[in-house]
């Protein structure tokens, strides 16, 4: 008898909980505007660091330029909307991303860590690093160097790994907060290499052939993309279509050849 209480009640129980679930409502996906949204307001508003050239800087003109500038002002053009800059740093660019201050975000390094917080576009810049020397450097090779003094900027060491680079550990390492700092540096000959952005170190080359080279060796470090508030699929969609558009065209290989003197792009 008691066996077939228990057994009434956890059917009653059951019951009671089938009854409660029908009555919750079921939330509703959120439909993504956000492309209608850009094309009904005109305009979208591109997150800029304003000191990292030749991406993007201020000129002697005082105006907004660099490659990503006419990168992102072309994606405007064939969108049909204006441009319109939103200067931020790179530590609260995500956040203006995500609190919806800014519709993209140029000139971001891809990390899986991130992509929790935000979208990538397609890649669209190689984020390589190369082994920087004067051009009139004797080093071949950074196999077996030892003793010199190598610079590179704060927080790259982090990016790398230490027993694939044995020479972070057989040579100095000396830190700097700028790159012209370091190529200042460099130039001047008090460290002997530095370990530079390959498409800092080309966009160098073209305005100072004659002061630096690099080795042939290179370090991958991933790639550059564009970054997204997370719910902007569908204008995230449409921008990865342009890129991809204006790679087949080629607009950005010869975007390429103006800012870096030759194609640094990912495909």
């Amino acid at each position: 008898m008691q066996n077939k209480i228990c057994l009434y009640l956890l059917v009653l129980m059951l019951f009671c909980m089938i009854l409660a679930g029908c009555g919750e409502k079921v939330p509703e996906e959120v439909e993504d505007t956000s492309l209608q949204d850009i094309k009904e307001k005109g305009y979208m508003v591109l997150g800029v660091n304003d000191s990292v050239p030749p991406l993007s800087f201020i000129d002697r003109n005082e105006q907004i330029s660099g490659f990503d500038i006419e990168l992102v002002q072309e994606i405007a053009n064939r969108l049909g909307v204006e441009l319109n800059f939103e200067t931020v740093g790179q530590q609260d660019g995500i956040t203006e991303l995500e609190n919806k201050n800014i519709d993209l975000l140029n000139g971001v390094i891809v990390s899986d860590e991130m992509k929790e917080k935000i979208e990538y576009s397609m890649n669209y810049l190689n984020n390589r690093y190369l082994y920087v020397i004067r051009r009139d450097s004797d080093i071949s090779s950074i196999d077996g160097l030892s003793n010199i003094k190598i610079g590179m900027l704060e927080g790259v060491s982090n990016q790398l790994d230490s027993e694939k680079n044995v020479w972070m550990t057989n040579n100095e390492v000396v830190t700097f907060s700028s790159k012209q700092e370091a190529l200042m540096e460099l130039g001047l000959g008090k460290i002997d290499m530095v370990i530079m952005d390959e498409w800092f170190a080309k966009h160098i080359n073209t305005q100072r052939p004659s002061e630096f080279k690099w080795l042939d060796e290179k370090i991958d470090s991933g790639a550059y993309s564009m970054a997204f508030n997370k719910n902007d699929i569908l204008f995230k969609q449409e921008v990865d279509r342009i890129i991809g558009e204006m790679m087949n065209d080629g607009f950005i290989e010869n975007l390429s050849r103006k800012w870096f003197g030759e194609r640094v792009i990912t495909q």
